[in-house]
């Protein structure tokens, strides 16, 4: 038996010993761990779309833009 099927089981044997009534909140933090981990697609996938939109050079002088000036503080600023 896999370390999954052993999870699944575990689960199982857990929920026939809950009360009937108790069933209904397990129920809804399954669909609520579905809705945030299942549903919602991957950030690879959201920032996938993205790829290929800035070539290697464009990426390279915003990341030398970023490295100098976003550490740096101007105290007149605050």
């Amino acid at each position: 038996m896999t370390p999954t099927e052993q999870v699944y089981n575990a689960i199982l044997v857990a929920l026939k010993q809950l009360p009937t009534d108790k069933w209904l909140e397990v129920r809804d933090f399954v669909d609520f761990l579905h809705t945030n981990y299942v549903s919602r697609p991957s950030t690879r996938r959201r920032f996938s779309r993205f790829a290929g939109v800035w070539s290697d050079e464009d990426a390279a002088q915003i990341s030398k833009a970023i490295e100098q000036g976003c550490e740096q503080i101007d105290a007149s600023q605050w």
